[in-house]
């Protein structure tokens, strides 16, 4: 469970830092609120699957999983919202209306079970 809160904060803190880059905050809208529940959906599909390719790699028992995992899994979160998060802030869109936000959320469930499996089999407790 230490490994997934590490992840999460890790994916809010990255999310936080690229809009506060990009300039895309502002106090009251409807433009932030459709931004923040599109954050939060990519950070919760980007959770499940990070847990999930976490439990794959680590054979089913990620508790067995070292204390140094926890960072490495921080940075997991940090980097799977710079691949999916600093898109949506910075670059032009590629497609036009909301297929692009259903493209980064793909995008950010591949690159967090990669980095959940990858996580998982480095760290596991022999």
């Amino acid at each position: 469970m230490p490994l997934i809160a590490a992840f999460a904060v890790g994916c809010i803190l990255a999310q936080i830092g690229w809009s506060l880059a990009a300039g895309d905050v502002s106090v009251l809208g409807n433009s932030t609120f459709r931004f923040a529940m599109l954050a939060c959906i990519e950070i919760v599909v980007a959770l499940a699957a990070f847990a999930g390719g976490l439990s794959a790699g680590s054979r089913g028992d990620p508790d067995a999983l070292g204390i140094k995992s926890v960072g490495v899994a921080f940075f997991s979160g940090v980097l799977t919202l710079t691949v999916a998060g600093a898109p949506y802030s910075l670059v032009p869109r590629l497609v036009p209306g909301d297929a692009q936000h259903f493209i980064l959320i793909v995008a950010a469930a591949l690159v967090s079970a990669f980095l959940g499996a990858l996580c998982g089999a480095a760290f596991r407790v022999r």
